[in-house]
């Protein structure tokens, strides 16, 4: 029996997976840098293989699910880890006692809960869609690690990461960022994971660019899609 070629999108599928994975057990680890890092270099691992599904014509299938659960591993999970490793604090008492980490549980939570409800959705029709309806998955973990790198005040980035995960399960059309638009979108990653990779004075700079990018994307893209497009 030949070898179906279109199993190459398989596997960067589950280099994204993995890389997710990892992302969370350096996170458990305390390398919070890394972990960050990684989830990024996972946002690349799943364009490409939608790039390649497109390619061989394989949208649909097995393949959807096998994205959409190295999705939830990669930009429900090891985000929501990353804010629970960063900011609970035992010293505080549980979160009943500490209103600061009971903020970063319900981030967390919410951020992995929703995060799965946008997938499962996804799952059900949105693949087959021109837009997707609600905040992709990764454009939030993209948002969330990049404000934890820039912003450091704690109640600023559990807020937001609660309005981030809100939007994950909006009906608010966000564009498919494809040709130009996914090109764009792969330099402004890149750009945050050489900043994570190679920390200096400008680093904070460029990882604020890609925050601000993110942002766009955020509170432009509906716009972009509802009246730009024409749709």
């Amino acid at each position: 029996m030949k070898n179906d070629p279109s199993i190459t999108a398989d596997f960067v599928t589950l280099a994204n997976g993995f890389l997710g994975l990892l992302a969370i057990m350096y996170i458990i680890d305390g390398n919070f840098r890394l972990g960050m890092l990684l989830i990024l270099v996972a946002i690349i691992a799943d364009g490409f293989d939608g790039i390649l599904a497109r390619f061989f014509r394989r949208e649909a299938g097995h393949g959807v699910y096998l994205d959409s659960i190295a999705d939830m591993v990669s930009f429900c999970f090891a985000p929501s880890i990353l804010l629970y490793g960063v900011y609970y604090d035992l010293d505080k008492g549980t979160s009943f006692q500490s209103l600061d980490n009971a903020l970063t549980v319900t981030a967390s939570m919410l951020v992995v809960l929703f995060g799965i409800l946008r997938l499962a959705r996804f799952v059900e029709k949105g693949y087959k869609t021109k837009a997707y309806m609600g905040l992709p998955t990764p454009a939030a973990a993209l948002f969330i690690v990049t404000l934890l790198a820039v912003v450091g005040n704690q109640f600023v980035v559990l807020g937001l990461s609660i309005l981030i995960s809100f939007l994950m399960i909006s009906r608010i059309d966000y564009p498919k960022l494809r040709g130009i638009l996914g090109w764009v979108a792969a330099l402004v990653i890149v750009i945050g994971i050489m900043a994570l990779f190679y920390p200096s004075d400008f680093s904070v700079y460029a990882l604020a660019f890609s925050l601000a990018m993110a942002s766009v994307y955020v509170v432009i893209g509906p716009y972009y899609e509802k009246w730009w497009k024409g749709e």
